[in-house]
Order: structure tokens, then C-alpha cells, then sequence
């Protein structure tokens, strides 16, 4: 029942987030490690993705079959920008992901954009959830947490790569 014809595996480095997505879904075989240097065999992996992470090509080269995909998720250049213009004084935009990446062929770029209009308690739980969050000063912090209302906008390159031979 529910069987996928294929196997997913998923790493971070923070174990609560391994705890969390294991307890959503136990089909995936969760793991903590450094995507510099991922439990997973040579050459056995056909699809890859990285989500706004940091990352190591030669790793991911390194698991991927021959002309194994590897999609790339980052922040496009409005990606809550609005968010930031409460944090800094002088908000510096995303610039765009290179289409070259060593090792492996580029094949399609894609980017996904959308607005919404948060009220306090999204945008709290939004804020938090942010590097930002981490970084920013108290009294930024508490100006965050206190806005009524924000429109944001979400934006975001998928750029889609393939293993060269």
C-alpha cells in the first residue's frame, strides 16, 4: 500500500530537523550528515536536490550515476525581500545562480514566483524559521514580531543540472 517504485534518502545537520521529517514521513531513509560528505555509495543515486543549502558538486557528482540530475532550489532575487528591508538598511537582492556548475552539464532554469500577504502570527512563524532571525538585533527582532501585516514574496531558481560524462 503506498509503495514508491524508487527509494528517497534525505540529510541535514540538524538532528531536530532529521527528528522532524522522520516522524512526517517514514518512507524516506533520514540521516544526519554534512553534504560535504554524504552517507550514500558511489554512483547510486539518480536524482539529487538541494534546497537552499550549502553543498559540495564533487560530492554530489560523486553519488550520482552516469547522467544522474541534480535540481538545485535557490533564492531568487525578490525572495522575501520585503522581510529584509525590515532587518537592513540597505537590502542587497539575490543575485541569480550560476548556470555553470564544475562536473556537470546545465540543462533548464526555472523560476518560481508568488506573493501573499501575511498576518502577525505568519509572519512570526515565517521570521523565525529565516537565517535572519538568528542575526539580526533585538530590537529588529521584536519590530518583526510585533508587524500587524506584510506582503511578501516568495521567489525562487530551480536550476536543473546533469551530470557530464
Amino acid at each position: 500500500k503506498g509503495q514508491r517504485p524508487y527509494a528517497l534518502y534525505g540529510t541535514d545537520i540538524s538532528k531536530f530537523a532529521i527528528k522532524a521529517a522522520a516522524k512526517r514521513d517514514k518512507a524516506v531513509g533520514w540521516a544526519v550528515a554534512s553534504s560535504y560528505n554524504l552517507p550514500i555509495l558511489p554512483r547510486s543515486v539518480h536524482f539529487a536536490l538541494n534546497m537552499m543549502a550549502p553543498f559540495s558538486a564533487p560530492e554530489i557528482r560523486s553519488v550520482l550515476r552516469e547522467n544522474g540530475r541534480f535540481l538545485i532550489v535557490s533564492p531568487g532575487p525578490e525572495h522575501l525581500f520585503s522581510l529584509r528591508q525590515q532587518i537592513y538598511e540597505n537590502p542587497q537582492k539575490h543575485p541569480l545562480p550560476d548556470e555553470e556548475l564544475p562536473g556537470f552539464d546545465f540543462c533548464h532554469r526555472q523560476r518560481v514566483q508568488f506573493h501573499r500577504h501575511l498576518q502577525n502570527e505568519a509572519i512570526q512563524s515565517l521570521f523565525v524559521m529565516t537565517p535572519y532571525s538568528w542575526n539580526a538585533p533585538l530590537a529588529v527582532r521584536e519590530q518583526i514580531m510585533s508587524l500587524p501585516e506584510l506582503g511578501i514574496t516568495v521567489d525562487f531558481v530551480l536550476t536543473l543540472f546533469q551530470k557530464a560524462n
